[in-house]
């Protein structure tokens, strides 16, 4: 729904969610909607990608876009050749969409709303992720930042795009949120100049 002209629209299930249903796959991350603006043609554009070698698909992924147009959802071909890490939410920064893959060295997987393109634009600064609620992406003051829990701290690094290196904000000492316990998954959702960071949880 907008919240500016009231204007409100239900999207149909994807492919991959019908299959789910079906399946009755309860444990499995069900997708996540994405949805950006093409800053060539303002047109706005719900996504979903979804991990599908695990429902007898060829292709690692699938990824299918709502056309408000056609009032149908249609596939994009080719999807991302990496698998993505499906707890943390695609966010939106400057006309694409971005995911964290789940590779050994995840990866930071980026789709062009105009061009409809998937592209890899630089990997993440940890690797051997245990726990995959333990990270994930998020958008700091108008910068894609990626976040890691560590226990009993979190860190947030921001991308610099003119140097395509990772540039650490913050540390939060998650023992001084008494609502916070090991294991919670936590997610930044604003930054401020004197090096804080607000956070909330799926439960906030």
């Amino acid at each position: 729904m907008n919240p500016a002209t009231r204007w409100q629209h239900t999207f149909p299930l994807s492919n991959i969610q019908n299959l789910l249903i079906k399946r009755l796959r309860k444990n499995t991350p069900t997708p996540k909607l994405g949805f950006g603006k093409d800053k060539l043609t303002g047109t706005y554009k719900p996504v979903f990608l979804t991990n599908s070698s695990g429902f007898g698909l060829a292709d690692v992924t699938t990824c299918e876009v709502f056309d408000f147009t056609t009032q149908r959802l249609r596939y994009v071909h080719p999807a991302s050749h990496f698998t993505t890490n499906p707890h943390p939410n695609p966010v939106y920064l400057d006309g694409s969409l971005y995911w964290l893959t789940d590779c050994e060295v995840p990866k930071v997987l980026s789709f062009d709303l105009h061009t409809e393109t998937f592209h890899v634009i630089c990997n993440a600064l940890f690797a051997h992720v245990l726990d995959p609620l333990s990270v994930t992406i998020c958008i700091l003051d108008n910068r894609l930042c990626v976040s890691l829990r560590n226990w009993p701290t979190q860190d947030i690094w921001s991308f610099q795009y003119s140097s395509k290196t990772w540039a650490k904000m913050c540390s939060i000492d998650l023992t001084q949120n008494f609502f916070l316990v090991s294991g919670t998954q936590v997610c930044p959702v604003t930054y401020c100049n004197s090096g804080q960071a607000q956070v909330t949880t799926p439960r906030s």
